[in-house]
């Protein structure tokens, strides 16, 4: 409908829609496939609005796919749009992306780099959600990569204290989990 009253904008934003969808659904060539369509068309038109969320789209499939190093410039590509329209919630987004794929390359140190600078930015919009998930991230690295339990704790219980407040159980279960092996780690030594 959109493609026949020449709504390019609301085309973009359909395709990457069902991109969404197939993706959800693990056809992860269709996702991609309909990520490409809508990033074309709105730097077609120009519309820059929505583009680091469609980039950061259609860099998650790759990361599905474990392409890691396109997956991880494409990202880089998606933080610079997030950057260009000031989007602070979406740069944190793709810091958190950044993060996890440099984490995947074993580049802790970046990692943990990029997860800080994510927190900070949550921290100083009030995004709860966001500072926890960024916060349960760290955690992880302190604990499964950098072995530093102490840091580690801190930001699980950080974490653990604003899901409990949004009342997110897989969260709180996980989050809890991750808790319980670090205070037996550090039982152990």
């Amino acid at each position: 409908m959109r493609k026949q009253i020449g709504d390019l904008s609301g085309q973009a934003t359909s395709l990457n829609n069902l991109g969404v969808l197939y993706q959800n659904k693990h056809d992860l060539q269709n996702a991609l496939n309909h990520f490409k369509q809508s990033i074309e068309i709105a730097e077609s038109i120009g519309e820059k609005k929505y583009l680091g969320v469609r980039y950061g789209n259609l860099a998650s499939i790759y990361e599905k796919r474990r392409n890691f190093q396109e997956a991880l410039q494409i990202y880089k590509k998606a933080l610079a749009l997030e950057q260009s329209q000031k989007n602070m919630n979406g740069v944190a987004r793709q810091l958190n992306n950044i993060a996890g794929i440099l984490g995947d390359l074993g580049k802790y140190d970046e990692c943990v780099s990029n997860y800080t600078e994510a927190l900070q930015i949550y921290e100083s919009l009030g995004l709860k959600l966001g500072i926890a998930n960024t916060s349960n991230n760290l955690g992880v690295v302190f604990y499964k990569y950098k072995r530093a339990y102490v840091k580690a704790i801190e930001f699980l219980e950080k974490a653990l204290r604003i899901y409990e407040e949004l009342n997110i159980p897989n969260m709180i279960f996980s989050t809890r989990q991750n808790l319980e092996q670090i205070k037996k780690s550090l039982n152990q030594n």
